[in-house]
């Protein structure tokens, strides 16, 4: 029997940047990119949804592309690469004070439009194991998601939280999608 621990919620938040609000309004927008995640995931169709209902009810070409997740999502529209990203609460409110993977680039003109969904930071280990809680795991090696994405800033937020300096974290570069079959092979 796997073990299946929700620990943490997540919001997720789409981002727009309102940087020049007089340049915005003399010029119509006819298209933008949103910014998702992987393909494998859940972002990537959702921000393909949202842009064909931009399309069909707004006139707008809007494009999703894949991207690395939230951390890189929080970037590209900070730096006007893109003018719509999805982010994870966690992702944003770090990229905007300029702390954790964003010390240094305080992402201050980032704002949120909606939040879409809840997202649940799910922890999974194999059957007769003897991890029981998140503290088991000290000293342990751990996968926390791809580099940049929300689950990775949730996970490192998770592991500090609970003191656990032990713990060797591995990041697992397939979509979250494939991280259950690596377990079934004991590869991870």
């Amino acid at each position: 029997m796997r073990i299946f621990v929700s620990i943490l919620t997540i919001n997720t938040l789409v981002l727009f940047i309102c940087l020049d609000q007089s340049s915005a309004k003399s010029k119509p927008i006819d298209s933008l990119i949103i910014a998702t995640a992987s393909s494998g995931g859940a972002w990537y169709p959702i921000g393909g949804a949202l842009g064909e209902l931009l399309r069909k009810h707004a006139g707008i070409k809007a494009t999703a592309q894949v991207t690395a997740g939230s951390a890189e999502n929080a970037r590209l529209v900070a730096n006007k690469k893109t003018e719509l990203g999805m982010v994870s609460s966690e992702t944003l409110i770090i990229a905007y004070r300029g702390e954790g993977i964003f010390k240094g680039e305080k992402l201050d003109n980032l704002r949120a439009i909606f939040s879409m969904f809840s997202l649940d930071l799910v922890v999974i280990t194999l059957p007769n194991t003897p991890y029981k809680t998140f503290t088991d795991l000290k000293g342990k090696r751990i996968g926390i998601g791809p580099p940049g994405s929300g689950t990775m800033v949730g996970s490192k937020a998770l592991i500090e939280a609970h003191g656990m300096r032990r713990v060797i974290i591995g990041h697992l570069l397939q979509p979250l999608l494939d991280h259950s079959y690596l377990h079934e092979d004991r590869s991870s």
